[in-house]
C-alpha cells in the first residue's frame, strides 16, 4: 500500500504531513521531493481509514471508488486533503475537487476483491453483509 500527496508552494509542509497521516498513523512517511509518501503491508496500516468509513457509514460509497478504479491487482481511491487536516473523511474524484490537491491512497493485492470486502463490505438496507472478513 502507498499513500502519498503532493505539497504545494503555499501549504506548510507540517500542516500537509499531519493530514496525509489521519488515517494512517501506522504508516511511516517521508518527504521525497515535492510530495509526502508512505508505505506499509497488511491490513493494520487500514484499520483507522476503515475505522472512519464505517463510523461515517460511507460503505457503499467506499465500496464504489475502489472497486471503479480497479486496474489488474491494483485499486486507487482519493481522500480531500484538507478534510483529513481537521480529522473528516471527505472523498473525492480527481486532485482538481481538493483545491490542494488529493491524497492518494493506492493499494496493490493478490486478493483485492478479499481486502475491498474487509474495508467496506457489500451493504443491504445500510446493514454490512458479511462474508468471513
Amino acid at each position: 500500500m502507498k499513500v502519498w500527496t503532493r505539497v504545494g508552494p503555499t501549504e506548510d509542509d507540517a500542516r500537509v504531513r499531519q493530514a496525509v497521516g489521519t488515517f494512517f498513523p501506522e504508516m511511516k512517511f517521508e518527504r521525497v521531493g515535492e510530495k509526502w509518501e508512505g508505505q506499509g503491508e497488511g491490513r493494520e496500516v487500514l484499520s483507522e481509514f476503515r475505522n472512519a468509513v464505517w463510523a461515517k457509514k460511507i460503505l457503499d460509497t467506499v465500496r464504489g471508488r475502489f472497486i471503479h478504479r480497479i486496474e489488474g491487482n491494483r485499486t486507487e481511491i482519493l481522500i480531500h486533503k484538507q478534510a483529513a487536516f481537521v480529522k473528516k473523511l471527505g472523498l473525492v474524484d480527481s486532485d482538481r475537487e481538493s483545491s490542494l490537491g488529493a491524497i492518494h491512497v493506492v493499494i496493490e493485492s493478490e486478493e483485492l476483491e478479499k481486502l475491498v470486502d474487509w474495508l467496506a463490505p457489500k451493504t443491504k438496507e445500510g446493514k454490512p453483509v458479511r462474508k468471513n472478513l
